[in-house]
């Protein structure tokens, strides 16, 4: 095999290998955005207006804690304890303030001497 034969072999395989890769990660984003759907049709099925509102205010503003308390929610729709009720706009800024509070900051004081 030629140097030039060798060159195109690799140069094909890595093609190869981009390609395998591309699509891998086109999958996953398919996947990402199928979950984000379903996710966001089950909390606007037992969400009010109001409720929805925040949940994407506080997304916009601290990405970590909507993640966490969009996952509260849909276990507490999952385990059934809805029950044909929407959470109310009040609901979800209690269950915000103990997710806070649950959260422990760490505080730094300086002293100087």
């Amino acid at each position: 095999m030629s140097n030039d034969e060798e060159i195109a072999r690799l140069r094909a395989q890595r093609q190869q290998d981009l390609q395998r890769q591309a699509e891998a990660k086109a999958q996953q984003d398919a996947q990402q955005q199928a979950l984000e759907a379903q996710k966001a049709l089950i909390l606007a099925t037992f969400l009010t207006e109001e409720a929805r509102t925040r949940l994407a205010n506080i997304k916009l503003a601290n990405p970590e804690y909507a993640s966490q308390l969009e996952s509260r929610l849909i276990s507490i729709y999952q385990s059934g304890q809805l029950r044909g009720k929407k959470i109310t706009d009040d609901q979800l800024k209690n269950m915000l303030r103990q997710l806070m509070a649950s959260r422990k900051e760490t505080k730094i004081n300086i002293q100087r001497k």
